[in-house]
């Protein structure tokens, strides 16, 4: 068992396979930078209506005080990472979604990849929770 040898068939890195390998790459690459380009467009709308936007994870909620008090009132999700920000064009939201109704400008935006949450910080109430998918 000492002597055992594990031979791969001879492959040759010839420059017509180099260049389809470039092909492949480059297409792929290419695919990614499309796929966030759509990503941005399709969310900046809902992205510029919010003011002081912060991406957040898990480990920070404690950290940002709106969050903490409404983890304190719901509990938010501990395995999912999210944005929140304060709505400051309540009409382009409303354009997008009819839940954004019961909102106004100054209210917190919780958003998650499938829920978001409205947070009424003058009240501090949750106007409204909805299971649904805002961001791209």
């Amino acid at each position: 068992m000492d002597n055992f040898e594990f031979n791969l068939p001879h492959f040759r890195p010839t420059k017509r396979r180099l260049k389809i390998l470039a092909l492949i790459l480059t297409g792929l690459l290419v695919l990614f930078l499309l796929y966030q380009l759509f990503r941005l467009i399709s969310n900046y709308p809902v992205l510029s209506a919010l003011d002081q936007r912060q991406d957040f994870n898990p480990k920070t909620v404690s950290q940002n005080k709106t969050l903490a008090v409404v983890n304190q009132m719901i509990e938010l999700p501990d395995d999912q990472n999210g944005t929140v920000g304060v709505i400051k064009d309540l009409k382009a939201l409303e354009s997008r979604r009819d839940y954004f109704k019961k909102a106004r400008n100054g209210d917190i935006l919780i958003i998650y990849p499938d829920m978001t949450i409205i947070y009424d910080r003058e009240n501090h109430t949750v106007v409204d929770i909805a299971k649904t998918k805002l961001l791209q």
